[in-house]
């Protein structure tokens, strides 16, 4: 085998071997069938009638490709038949249900993509810009005055958390400064595997700054999900195998064949889509916008008196009212963590769509509204907020999407 595709080999075990280890951790989310209390919200409405079943049938096809890449010693033509496989599965697994694009999948489903088209040099080059646009956008995202006074702070209070470090008499232009040291760290990353000469100051210092993601996101620290835990482990050991051995004939040019060309082409749609985010036509998950602010903020409010009624699934969403407010809100996040046991999908048309799907048989038109901040100017951080007052006003926003917001169709099982 040549260096390339041993290191292609390598990648290729590593991300099937970490597909089985983020399905397990979010295990609800893909198997799961559709139901009131798991709603599915498909990309396209003509995919809402699609069974259940056809779920289970792709996810034993993503589970046997991820095997044949871990366990094939090769280049042969059945780990390309896998890595094919491993994509398609993938993909209309996504499909089905927006929630399932979590930013891992959409990273696996891109470097098996591009090593599928050209596994080659190319198809790596490939997946390195992938991995750097990654921390490039993520960087970008982060660039805004809301970042360093809210979601900056929440990762900080985390990272200090397990030292046991008190930072309340701190002065707010210390706490900013410090927090301002986040995405400096991430574009930093991206310059330096940017360049060949300091690539691998680069991998040292993204291994650092994702042990620090560990130490922040970990039991010690905010305690996050396992699956945002594992998509960190992932990248620190990518980035030694994929960054860290670059000689020179893996970065010379070579022939662009026609599988080259087409490699390129998906590579590049990946590294300018992201643009379009920041005038909301492009969703922030795909823009590489985690732990970003960009997303807008949904509160969901019900009438008491439906509360009451409520099913038990829906009364454990329910958060504490205002003082003086005599409407309950209803925590989207916390049926995403307890349900599927990984961050909400961001959008604003998927959450409004969730929303609507959890309550419709629960709450009539006038006892349920949506207050929406949208996404905050970056220089102020200040959010314009909107009013959805009742089920027909949110029934008639949704409309306005191009995107499918309707539910997946689910079997009713009579007793």
């Amino acid at each position: 085998m040549t260096e390339n595709s041993t290191l292609i080999a390598v990648i290729q075990r590593l991300f099937g071997l970490f597909t089985f280890f983020l399905l397990a951790s979010t295990w609800e989310m893909w198997f799961l069938p559709a139901s009131p209390a798991n709603p599915q919200i498909p990309w396209l409405s003509v995919l809402c009638a699609v069974p259940s079943w056809v779920d289970l049938v792709l996810l034993g096809g993503l589970g046997l490709s991820s095997l044949l890449l871990v366990v094939e010693r090769n280049q042969s033509r059945r780990r390309w038949y896998a890595q094919a496989s491993y994509f398609a599965c993938l993909s209309m697994l996504v499909l089905f249900d927006q929630h399932r694009l979590q930013p891992w999948a959409l990273q696996f489903l891109l470097v098996a993509g591009v090593l599928a088209i050209s596994p080659d040099r190319v198809g790596l080059r490939c997946c390195r810009w992938i991995v750097i646009s990654i921390y490039a956008y993520s960087a970008i995202s982060k660039f805004d005055s809301a970042f360093l006074t809210g979601h900056g702070q929440f990762l900080l209070d985390g990272l200090l958390k397990p030292f046991a470090i008190e930072n309340e008499f701190w002065s707010e232009n210390t706490r900013q400064l410090i927090v301002s040291l986040f995405p400096i760290g991430e574009l930093f990353t991206a310059m330096l595997l940017l360049s060949h000469r300091f690539r691998r100051l680069g991998v040292i210092l993204s291994c650092l700054m994702h042990i620090t993601l560990l130490i922040t996101l970990g039991p010690l620290g905010l305690d996050h999900e396992k699956g945002v835990l594992l998509w960190n482990v992932y990248f620190i050991f990518q980035n030694v195998f994929l960054f860290w051995n670059t000689t020179p004939s893996m970065v010379e040019p070579v022939e662009l064949r026609v599988t080259n060309r087409w490699a390129y082409a998906l590579t590049g749609l990946m590294l300018v889509l992201p643009m379009f985010e920041n005038w909301g036509w492009y969703d922030h998950w795909p823009a590489w916008a985690v732990y970003s602010p960009r997303p807008e903020r949904v509160r969901v409010l019900v009438d008491q008196n439906a509360v009451e009624q409520f099913p038990k699934d829906l009364q454990n969403l329910c958060g504490q009212p205002a003082p003086f407010e005599d409407r309950v809100p209803i925590l989207l996040d916390r049926w995403a963590f307890q349900t599927r046991h990984c961050p909400i999908y961001p959008q604003l048309r998927y959450r409004l769509a969730l929303a609507s799907a959890l309550l419709d048989a629960h709450v009539s038109s006038e006892e349920i509204s949506i207050e929406v901040g949208l996404t905050p100017n970056r220089m102020t951080g200040e959010r314009k907020t909107i009013t959805l007052s009742d089920k027909t006003v949110i029934d008639e926003f949704l409309l306005n999407y191009r995107v499918n917001t309707s539910p997946r169709k689910f079997t009713v099982h009579l007793k």
